[in-house]
């Protein structure tokens, strides 16, 4: 049930303007909805609302590492996590939505813990009305920050990664998080490892020590 995906990465344009273009395809032939890219950067920057149950959540997305592939007026590309952009378009999206989720691609791959670039944009998303701050791109997880009326999960670490044969560290987690319109209302979060054994791509719930250690490991990771 992947129903919105943040394209905004530093892989993006590994294929070119044209792979970009052919992941938007293959993203709307499976109604994914996404955001992050696009044509140009007013589309790039554009929330993607989904209204569910009556409450309207709007999701943007940015990258930080990658920003060389931002799109222009008149060149596909990226969002870039710039901090004019991030104020404005979360601003904007608040206008039109109950809850905004702002996707980061940031941060430096293996770092155990957020740097303060990460700390300052994610707290400028919140601060400009954000409520909720999804972070990516370390491979491992880092920790979260009760911030304001937000929360910020600084790097959620790997789902589904194939970029190595056999990740040492396959420690992850989901973040479920329920909502209305006022805000947040209950948080949990799902340790799970990305795979069992060689790197399968089948990531499973933690169980017993391995949920309890992966659970201290991110509380401890701020």
């Amino acid at each position: 049930s992947i129903e919105i995906v943040n394209i905004a990465n530093n892989h993006s344009f590994d294929y070119g303007e044209k792979g970009l273009e052919d992941t938007v395809k293959a993203l709307e032939k499976e109604n994914i909805a996404y955001c992050g890219g696009g044509p140009n950067i007013e589309k790039a920057r554009e929330p993607k609302i989904v209204e569910k149950d009556g409450v309207k959540i709007a999701f943007l997305g940015y990258a930080q590492v990658g920003r060389e592939f931002k799109a222009s007026s008149n060149k596909p590309g990226i969002a870039p996590g710039i901090e004019d952009y991030v104020r404005e378009d979360v601003r904007k999206a608040k206008e039109k939505s109950d809850i905004v989720i702002v996707s980061f691609h940031y941060g430096v791959e293996l770092a155990e813990k957020p740097n303060e670039q990460q700390k300052k944009i994610s707290r400028t998303a919140i601060d400009s009305g954000a409520d909720i701050v999804l972070g990516h791109h370390p491979h491992v997880v880092q920790g979260i920050e009760r911030y304001k009326q937000g929360i910020i999960f600084y790097s959620l670490g790997n789902f589904c990664f194939g970029g190595n044969s056999n990740p040492a560290d396959k420690d992850s987690f989901i973040a479920k998080i329920k909502v209305n319109k006022y805000g947040i209302q209950e948080l949990d979060v799902i340790p799970i490892k990305t795979s069992s054994g060689k790197n399968n791509f089948q990531p499973y719930e933690a169980e017993g020590r391995e949920k309890d250690r992966i659970a201290k490991k991110i509380m401890g990771r701020l």
